[in-house]
């Protein structure tokens, strides 16, 4: 027969005790890890939608800008056209630069190179934009039903002679 002692009881206690710490310390550090895999995955899905949501909002504007420059290349436009042309592709242009600019500021934030510096400030204060500043900064430029006039989108969305 077996005979178990009390020193052996005792180490076989202390040994049943140390594994169950050990367990349960192993099952603590996999749902950390669990949770961090979760946490990862889901930025990874965030970034996507986000390339994906800033990949559409700058094809549109240069689309526009692309195929007003082709129409400003038409000899036969008269100079009326031409500067209605052109003033929508500066505003095509400038609503670009400004995606691109909020871009980058996301981008620089969240590499933290950008500090945020709160300050007090009375509302009065501030200036107060008139109705004309308002709009047209709030506003993007229209949108022109054809803005390639007769002409065709190529596989690339180039507008093409046709």
């Amino acid at each position: 027969m077996l005979a178990v002692t009390t020193t052996g009881a005792q180490s076989l206690t202390a040994f049943r005790w140390e594994v169950f710490q050990r367990e349960a310390s192993l099952r603590a550090t996999q749902e950390q890890l669990r949770t961090a895999l979760a946490r990862a995955e889901s930025a990874v899905a965030l970034r996507s939608r986000l390339v994906t949501n800033v990949s559409h909002e700058l094809r549109t504007p240069v689309n526009v800008i692309i195929g007003y420059a082709d129409m400003l290349l038409d000899p036969t436009l008269a100079p009326p056209e031409v500067a209605d042309l052109a003033g929508r592709v500066r505003g095509y242009g400038v609503t670009l630069e400004s995606l691109v600019s909020g871009l980058l500021d996301l981008s620089r934030l969240s590499c933290g190179k950008v500090e945020i510096a709160l300050a007090d400030r009375a509302l009065s204060s501030r200036p107060t934009p008139s109705a004309s500043a308002r709009s047209s900064t709030t506003s993007p430029p229209t949108r022109p039903s054809s803005p390639t006039r007769g002409r065709s989108r190529s596989a690339h969305g180039r507008a093409t002679t046709g």
